[in-house]
């Protein structure tokens, strides 16, 4: 690597695991404000109180371990950048030889890990929700439940200092994407599914709604996906100084596209296991109003013609007598 693609690599290293880090942070505590202010009003309803709570809490863990990450990794970069900066072979060279073995480092790969099955987690578990009505949820989440399980073993792994590889790196990140992408495609499947039956019967409405949440789960996680595959690709391409900045950014992406869904499904904008069973319920009731209109209308049509054809059938007086 020449000293050009090192400064690069340092510069990008130190902006990305402090300022930038610490910007969508920033991004991510607001979306989580939301969130909490459109869930307390859900407190008070004795049906949505234990979803609300649940929710609550889950996100709220979920943001105390990117906190906690952020502080670690800024504490890495002043070990490194200032403490150690005539470390021979640079800061960037203590980091990586030195830094994941100290404490603080691994504890920052704790929580990263923490992060990491979090926010995967309750994708999948989002999955099992949209398919549990069906007769084939249980095929459907092996796969994908098979990946979660190789991806937590590689994360584990990978945090001991002895074992540590490229390989495997390589194969949690790409366990990562293949989560991201199968669950999403799974779940905008079941919802084009509904979206169709649901405009060829007629009911717009419902189609759109469909839609509606399959736009929200798509504009969220399509950031998380793109930024992991720009992780693999920097890495397939030995662009160091892209992985590194990606490397370091990627637990602020994946809190920031879990809460995006959060917020949107806690102001009523998402899927759960009553949102079939209401949306087709207000289908039947909509099929049955038309149909109660319709029969009203031929019904009073009909006795229209009926009076219309006695009417005429009557003679005049004038000729009656």
């Amino acid at each position: 690597m020449s000293a050009q693609q090192q400064l690069l690599w340092e510069d990008l290293d130190l902006i990305s695991s402090t300022t930038i880090n610490g910007v969508l942070y920033g991004i991510a505590l607001s979306l989580y404000v939301l969130a909490a202010r459109s869930l307390y009003p859900q407190l008070k309803d004795l049906h949505q109180r234990r979803r609300a709570i649940f929710i609550f809490v889950y996100t709220s863990v979920v943001m105390i371990c990117g906190i906690i990450f952020l502080a670690l990794a800024t504490r890495g970069a002043q070990l490194s950048y200032i403490d150690h900066n005539t470390f021979v072979g640079e800061p960037i060279e203590y980091q990586v030889t030195y830094l994941f073995s100290l404490p603080a480092g691994i504890a920052e790969d704790i929580f990263s890990t923490m992060i990491d099955i979090l926010t995967l987690g309750i994708q999948i578990w989002r999955l099992w929700v949209i398919y549990s009505t069906t007769h084939y949820a249980l095929a459907v989440i092996i796969f994908p439940l098979l990946l979660f399980l190789c991806f937590i073993a590689m994360d584990i792994v990978s945090m001991v200092p002895w074992i540590q590889g490229q390989f495997i790196l390589t194969t949690s990140v790409v366990s990562q994407l293949a989560i991201e992408i199968f669950v999403t495609v799974l779940v905008i499947a079941r919802l084009l599914a509904h979206h169709v039956n649901y405009n060829f019967t007629g009911a717009s409405e419902m189609s759109k709604q469909y839609m509606s949440i399959a736009a929200m789960l798509i504009e969220s996680y399509a950031l998380e996906s793109a930024w992991t595959l720009a992780i693999i690709v920097s890495d397939f391409l030995g662009n160091v100084p892209a992985y590194t900045f990606f490397g370091d950014c990627d637990g602020a992406i994946e809190v920031i596209a879990y809460l995006l869904v959060i917020y949107r499904v806690s102001t009523g904008r998402g899927w759960n296991k009553r949102t079939e069973q209401q949306i087709s319920t207000l289908h039947f009731q909509a099929e049955r109003s038309t149909r109660t209109s319709f029969e009203v209308t031929v019904r009073s049509s009909q006795a229209l013609s009926d009076a219309n054809i006695v009417a005429g059938s009557r003679l005049p007086v004038s000729s009656a007598v």
